[in-house]
């Protein structure tokens, strides 16, 4: 989490070393991906630059967090979900996933809980 000086925003950073100069290339690609995706239920791309052997990707960051780390709270505080709030879950991960797979026909190969 970081704060964009440009709009005074709040956005997240992915951070990813680079070790080879084909690294850059497939950065680049996700990047380039990254940008045509436009959906309510993914984070929106912001920017992406190179610094020294970083190569960093700037996203919009979501307040709430995210699933993993709302799974972990609930267990933790034995609060667990009601059919309402996992019937959402599920409408916007299958949502983001139909958007992803059927309409921009990306692969999404690193999905996590």
């Amino acid at each position: 989490m970081c704060l964009d000086t440009r709009t005074n925003k709040t956005v997240a950073i992915k951070e990813m070393e680079i070790y080879e100069p084909e690294d850059l290339e497939v950065y680049q690609t996700e990047v380039s991906v990254h940008r045509s995706i436009v959906h309510p239920n993914i984070a929106k791309f912001i920017d992406a630059f190179a610094e020294k052997d970083n190569y960093y990707i700037v996203l919009e960051y979501c307040s709430g967090g995210d699933l993993e780390k709302l799974i972990k709270q609930r267990k933790r505080t034995k609060k667990f979900f009601t059919e309402e709030e996992l019937t959402k879950l599920y409408t916007q991960l299958a949502d983001a996933l139909f958007y992803l797979h059927q309409d921009r026909r990306i692969l999404h190969r690193d999905i996590k809980s």
